[in-house]
């Protein structure tokens, strides 16, 4: 009876979000997949009202819970108070975010960047039709090093870069100063990179003069004392904690920062 409860209630939740008979099909063509036999990383697409064509994901994964998130939970539903120009989303995953807010902000230039080649192929896949997002194939770093990824059999939301013990890395670096050298401001920087954080803010944080909005979510777990060390960065800064929305802590630059 649970069971059903729960799934009674999951697909109210789709048909609200997606569409009466489109949330019902995406609810019951992503359960289908996660139990139908086959391989971990078979991807099927369905339909979202932000996506200009279908979305691509893989049930089997973590995808299907990113996918709940954004578009059925709505993780990113918060208010904005100016039109941003430029969005960077860092730790990309397979473009769920990027989708969200190309279409709350279609006119913004968006820059993304994820480290992980599976994950990075389905970003493009969904990100295909617009011009204006350009991917890194790469890790958000505090400098330029050859990265690995850590965890190579984690799930697709939780790969973790770091710099392996030689020159012997196959996972480029991008810097926030690189991006800012090609877009000179970052009205939103989503950051979900899995522990990387540490290593970013542990480097010059002069860049986040540089920064409007600040969405950002906390790996303690991976990085013992970030939080802390972060919170107090941005205190620093004159950045004010605006509020908590699921995973997200969002951070407003003081008002007379602006590009």
């Amino acid at each position: 009876m649970n069971r059903i409860r729960k799934a009674f209630t999951s697909i109210t939740r789709f048909s609200s979000r997606l569409g009466g008979i489109n949330g019902l099909l995406t609810y019951l063509k992503i359960a289908l997949f996660k139990r139908l036999p086959g391989p971990r990383q078979r991807v099927i697409t369905v339909r979202v009202p932000q996506a200009q064509t279908r979305v691509h994901l893989r049930p089997k994964t973590t995808d299907a819970h990113a996918f709940w998130q954004v578009f059925i939970e709505g993780d990113y539903d918060f208010p904005i108070s100016r039109k941003p120009q430029v969005i960077v989303d860092a730790g990309a995953h397979v473009g769920f975010a990027t989708l969200y807010f190309l279409h709350r902000f279609p006119e913004a230039r968006f820059v993304a960047i994820e480290p992980e080649a599976s994950n990075a192929d389905i970003f493009a896949a969904n990100t295909a039709a617009y011009k204006n997002v350009h991917l890194h194939r790469a890790a958000l770093w505090k400098d330029h090093k050859a990265l690995n990824i850590k965890n190579p059999g984690a799930d697709s939301w939780s790969f973790r870069v770091e710099e392996p013990d030689n020159d012997a890395g196959g996972i480029d670096a991008v810097t926030i100063q690189d991006i800012l050298g090609e877009n000179g401001y970052i009205d939103i920087l989503k950051l979900d990179i899995e522990g990387a954080e540490m290593q970013l803010f542990s480097g010059d944080t002069a860049w986040l003069k540089q920064v409007g909005l600040v969405i950002l979510e906390f790996h303690e777990r991976y990085a013992p004392g970030s939080t802390g060390m972060i919170h107090g960065i941005m205190n620093d800064h004159g950045f004010s904690k605006l509020f908590e929305q699921g995973e997200n802590v969002i951070f407003q630059a003081p008002a007379n920062q602006a590009a």
